[in-house]
């Protein structure tokens, strides 16, 4: 286990639309990360860019949710680096139901 600690800047920008609906978009920017392993001592360090739209109407409904993100991890040895990529989409349309549901992770070495 590794715990990171640095800087974030979180950005938000929110949008009334014409017919009352509400978009929100967000972006995450965290650098300086620094961390070291629980039990091995190497030491680490990170960045992660990450955006987020949320967007409904003016009863809640149908709502949005977007994430996307990246995570690089650099570690000291030549193996150790990490970029984990995410992404997660979902919508909630006005009948309550759950649609075009999307999830993406994916970890690549180097």
């Amino acid at each position: 286990m590794v715990y990171f600690s640095g800087a974030t800047h979180h950005l938000i920008h929110v949008t009334f639309d014409g017919a009352g609906g509400l978009h929100i978009v967000s972006y995450d920017s965290h650098q300086g990360l620094y961390g070291t392993g629980e039990t091995t001592g190497v030491t680490y360090r990170g960045t992660v860019a990450a955006q987020t739209h949320t967007s409904h109407g003016t009863d809640a409904l149908p709502f949005t949710f977007t994430y996307v993100a990246a995570y690089q991890i650099i570690g000291q040895g030549p193996c150790d680096n990490v970029v984990l990529h995410v992404s997660n989409h979902f919508t909630i349309n006005p009948d309550r139901t759950i649609t075009a549901v999307a999830h993406d992770f994916r970890a690549t070495c180097g």
